[in-house]
């Protein structure tokens, strides 16, 4: 019995070191997996977020009246249009959008037609980009919606930089949404 009983006993010495080898082996695949699930999980998130802040800014910017809304303010070009829109996007992203963030950019336009176009107010084409701490004024829609519709359309798009981690490795991404709405004011 005390062979037995001995025998027994070298057996369990030998996988306790087994037991250590098996875990240096697998810990870095499963801290990986775990990292990779929270940083996915935290993608996930801000992109939820980009959505909700380009459809809130397209749905606000259809029911905003360009020319009625520029007069307020001064302007006739569609920028205080266009500037009221963007920042509606920002804040409705819940963060994800701030100024100067890393990528962050928000397209604003009114278009009309297929193939989109750029609608013009006052002779000027109602389009706004921002681009982290810049900001102008290009001819061109957003994105190119498809659509056959000739009627007015807010387009709205929205983009950010984003990194994946996986403690072994990083994959660097842009996050991105956009977001259609016909114009409800009569042009």
């Amino acid at each position: 019995m005390n062979a037995f009983v001995r025998f027994v006993n070298r057996a369990r010495g030998n996988q306790r070191g087994a037991a250590a080898v098996e875990f240096a082996l697998l810990a870095p695949l499963f801290f990986m997996l775990v990292f990779g699930m929270f940083s996915g999980g935290i993608l996930f998130n801000q992109n939820n977020e980009l959505t909700h802040g380009s459809r809130d800014g397209a749905r606000f910017g259809a029911t905003l009246p360009v020319q009625q809304f520029d007069a307020s303010c001064g302007a006739t070009s569609g920028t205080c249009w266009a500037t009221a829109v963007l920042n509606e996007t920002r804040n409705d992203a819940d963060g994800n959008l701030a100024v100067g963030g890393a990528g962050v950019r928000i397209c604003v336009a009114l278009v009309t037609g297929s193939p989109a176009t750029v609608v013009t107010v006052a002779g000027h084409g109602t389009y706004w980009t921002d681009i982290g701490a810049g900001a102008g004024v290009s001819p061109a829609p957003c994105f190119s919606d498809g659509g056959a519709d000739t009627k007015n359309r807010v387009q709205v798009a929205v983009y950010k930089a984003g990194t994946f981690n996986a403690v072994l490795f990083g994959v660097n991404m842009t996050l991105h949404s956009e977001a259609l709405a016909q114009h409800e004011e009569a042009s």
